[in-house]
């Protein structure tokens, strides 16, 4: 019987599946290019964006909702000083004026109380029985008038461009009416207090008892 014998150290099937297992070895073991991994960061990049926006309107909102709260005391409070004295207690004589607890916001908070004796529309706010439990963010004022025969002044223009008080701007009426409103500035992008459309806003009325929130997520 005859075998055929191969040269020593030469397996061909051997020498066959090792050369396969390198070559698949190398294909695993490819890394990423480099657009590859730049896509990687750009959508990263776009997610965190997304997410940062995303929390800083929250984080806004939620310091809106402390406007809405005072703005709705003050309407009650203005109706209850009508019922006892059959006009409103007016407080500012135009949106820049007459604020408590300062007369320009910053991000920060401002103590609502002030040292004895109080002054201008801290005692305005003190005759209206208007506190606040703690420090604010927006710093509030109201427009208001009394009625007589021939009729009230109309009501001011608002200063924002988004409008609000439409319908009431320029309405007259031989009864009072207030304008309850106030400015927060949570960006710390405003100059000036006549930097309107860079403040957030809430606003609140004799006409209706809306309260309402602008510029939140300017």
């Amino acid at each position: 019987m005859l075998f055929a014998l191969s040269p020593p150290g030469f397996l061909p099937n051997e020498f066959s599946c090792t050369e396969v297992s390198r070559s698949q070895s190398r294909e695993t073991d490819r890394g990423f290019t480099l657009v590859e991994l730049m896509m990687v960061v750009c959508i990263a990049g776009i997610l965190a964006g997304l997410a940062v926006y995303g929390v800083r309107k929250y984080i806004v909102a939620a310091k809106t909702t402390e406007g809405l709260a005072m703005i709705s005391d003050i309407m009650g409070a203005q109706e209850a000083f009508r019922a006892e004295t059959f006009n409103y207690l007016r407080i500012s004589s135009d949106y820049a004026s007459g604020l408590h607890p300062v007369t320009m916001p910053s991000r920060g908070k401002n103590s609502w109380d002030h040292a004895p004796p109080l002054v201008g529309a801290a005692a305005l706010f003190a005759q209206l029985n208007v506190t606040s439990a703690g420090p604010v963010y927006f710093t509030y004022g109201c427009l208001a008038t009394t009625g007589n025969p021939a009729g009230n002044p109309a009501v001011p223009a608002n200063p924002m461009s988004s409008g609000f008080f439409a319908a009431t701007v320029g309405r007259t009426t031989s009864e009072p009416y207030f304008v309850a409103f106030g400015w927060a500035d949570l960006d710390g992008d405003a100059d000036s207090i006549s930097d309107y459309d860079k403040l957030q806003s809430v606003w609140g009325s004799s006409f209706d008892s809306h309260v309402s929130a602008f510029n939140e997520g300017e």
